[in-house]
């Protein structure tokens, strides 16, 4: 059986259960494409990133400027 059929062929099982069943299968698949083992990251890793393009600049006069370019 090829893999379309088998598609079509759960679709139309899919039809024929209740809605309490079709969000237990939703939940199912949802759980089964989460990646597994990805370690979460926290915002503090991104401290300091990018600093080099901001190091020659004068933030005082940057942010002056953008004020500005507000009114």
């Amino acid at each position: 059986m090829e893999k379309q059929d088998i598609v079509k062929e759960i679709e139309k099982k899919i039809t024929r259960l209740n809605p309490e069943q079709k969000k237990r299968l939703l939940d199912s698949i949802r759980a089964s494409l989460k990646p597994k083992n990805k370690r979460q990251h926290s915002l503090l890793e991104l401290e300091g990133l990018g600093k080099e393009i901001w190091e020659k600049t004068n933030t005082d006069k940057y942010l002056n400027d953008e004020r500005k370019s507000w009114e």
